[in-house]
């Protein structure tokens, strides 16, 4: 049997387990089904990973470099984690990579709190990794193991924002969706996953997944389009980085959960007309029109990414459904 038949075969095998715990789950009432889900989805493949490396004498060269020794005495640090993490307190700033490799350690160790924080120092050297940001949600996720933090969800959100079409971002972000009850969101996002053409024993999983929440498609809301004309005051014209990422965000007003819509443009020629509209939501649910008022943000960022930082230049306006043609000027500077 070659490697790869026999990979695919874990896999397949390793899929399979987590359909057979996780559906039945999903079908129960309360709140706890979707949380007793979400776990077995991401602890089945790492428990499988680490039972196949501890019993297997193939020589995973780069797995004992992250899992260290069996059988390491309690109260005694991994000696393969005590290097990793004395590279990585000795590499230079703006180097991402050690720390990265130690928060990967942990993770592999199940030393959930410490995985995160060390994604948070290689997040911190590289904040336009997404790769990262991914794996930050899912050390936070797991850290818990009850809720799915605000937070993890956020980063997904976040990622989703820049690459819709990211595989890992749909799978954890329709975890996440299904655990805060979101079921249109996670239907959605299972949806984006099937349209990728994933190999045929993941399409079973989703279509698994899918049939427990119901396949009828989202009640359709109102549609809208919001025009808005961007533009940046004459102060900071100065200040627009070359090769700027334009992010045009609609929030409701209290600012709580994810963006209700988001338009990115690279390299934007201000001033620019944009129309946001239904096709430009971040989630199912309802849809521009049925907001009575939103709170939209048009901001500049030097590196692509969403979140805001220090020195990024923005703009904000509010939106009603009887306002016109919103003038949004970028006149601010991130603090």
């Amino acid at each position: 049997m070659t490697l790869a038949v026999f990979i695919g075969l874990a896999v397949g095998m390793t899929l399979a387990a987590v359909a057979i715990a996780v559906v039945p789950l999903l079908r129960g009432r309360g709140t706890a089904a979707p949380v007793a889900a979400l776990t077995c989805a991401l602890a089945i493949p790492a428990a499988a990973v680490l039972l196949y490396v501890a019993a297997s004498n193939f020589p995973w060269r780069a797995a004992a470099a992250v899992i260290g020794p069996p059988g390491t005495a309690a109260g005694t640090e991994n000696p393969a984690i005590l290097a990793l993490r004395q590279q990585a307190e000795a590499a230079t700033p703006g180097d991402a990579a050690p720390w990265a490799a130690l928060a990967d350690a942990y993770l592999a160790e199940e030393r959930f709190t410490d995985a995160v924080a060390a994604y948070r120092r290689a997040l911190a050297a590289n904040g336009s990794d997404d790769g990262l940001r991914l794996a930050l949600a899912e050390a936070l996720i797991l850290e818990d193991g009850s809720v799915v933090p605000e937070e993890a969800s956020r980063l997904l959100d976040d990622v989703l924002i820049r690459d819709p079409a990211n595989p890992k971002a749909l799978w954890y972000g329709a975890l996440a969706a299904l655990a805060h009850g979101d079921t249109a969101s996670a239907r959605m996002r299972f949806s984006q996953l099937l349209a990728l053409s994933p190999p045929p024993e993941v399409r079973s999983v989703i279509e698994r997944q899918l049939s427990t929440l119901g396949d009828g498609p989202p009640v359709p809301a109102r549609s809208a389009a919001i025009a808005v004309r961007v533009s940046i005051s004459t102060a900071l014209a100065n200040r627009v980085p070359p090769g700027a990422v334009l992010f045009l965000i609609a929030r409701t007003t209290d600012a709580r959960g994810p963006p209700v819509a988001v338009i990115r443009r690279a390299a934007p020629v201000l001033p620019l007309d944009l129309e946001l509209s239904d096709s430009d939501r971040m989630a199912a649910g309802p849809g521009l029109a049925d907001h009575q008022s939103l709170q939209l943000t048009a901001r500049l960022d030097s590196d692509g990414d969403a979140s805001a930082a220090p020195g990024d230049v923005f703009g904000e306006a509010t939106w009603q459904p009887a306002a016109g043609r919103i003038d949004l000027v970028i006149d601010q500077v991130t603090p």
